[in-house]
């Protein structure tokens, strides 16, 4: 006669399976966890390189499917630039997103992380050009970090997404942190994204000629000319 046992964990019977030296005691339910593990650990994994890419928490269901956009329109042809990106990373020295406000610059840039996240597991950066000369000026309090130090941070990150350009004072301090940043991402090899609601004029002159020629040597620039979609229920 086989024995019932109780788990502790979810309180279910079980019989023992096998005789003598053969036994097993296990309950279904934790051998269906068990089994599930290493699954879960991946999208654990994933979930935590999301949070550290610092994607902002209304951002991180996006993807490049849930874009709204009609066969063969422009906002179609954006999604397929964003995945010729994605397979193109390791060559591509980036994206230019400009235009007008609301018309899914963000969505695209986070669809972009997001996907990358999911399919490598390696990691990413968003965060606002604002931002990044806020840290690097933060130097200047004497947090214990050099300018050197602050800057090659952000080129540790595989893809670095420089949202809001132009948001900034436009200063040639500024100016200069942002284009070190951005060479210096070139010549790694490591490509990024920048959005904002600026003109490809305007983002010559917050990054300069030298600067913007860098993404039409291997990445592409899409202008973003349609109309906004906040306030309807597109995503």
């Amino acid at each position: 006669m086989m024995e019932n046992f109780k788990c502790l964990q979810h309180g279910c019977a079980f019989e023992q399976t096998g005789v003598g030296e053969f036994a097993v005691q296990i309950c279904p339910m934790c051998s269906e966890e068990k089994d599930q593990e290493p699954g879960k650990r991946r999208q654990a994994n994933i979930n935590s390189a999301i949070e550290n890419a610092a994607v902002p928490p209304r951002f991180r269901k996006k993807t490049l499917d849930n874009y709204y956009c009609e066969p063969g329109s422009k906002q179609a042809f954006t999604v397929q630039t964003a995945r010729w990106f994605l397979e193109n990373m390791k060559t591509c020295a980036g994206l230019i997103l400009i235009g007008n406000p609301g018309t899914g610059k963000t969505h695209i840039a986070a669809g972009i992380v997001n996907e990358h996240l999911q399919v490598s597991g390696q990691s990413a950066l968003c965060i606002e050009a604002v931002k990044i000369i806020r840290a690097v000026k933060e130097i200047w309090n004497h947090n214990g970090k050099t300018e050197t130090e602050v800057l090659r941070s952000f080129l540790a990150p595989d893809i670095l997404v420089v949202d809001e350009i132009g948001m900034q004072f436009g200063s040639p301090t500024e100016k200069r942190y942002l284009s070190e940043i951005i060479n210096d991402r070139y010549n790694w090899l490591r490509p990024t994204v920048i959005c904002g609601n600026v003109s490809i004029g305007d983002l010559i002159g917050i990054l300069g000629g030298e600067v913007v020629d860098r993404f039409r040597e291997g990445g592409k620039a899409i202008i973003f000319d349609w109309e906004s979609y906040r306030g309807k229920n597109a995503t």
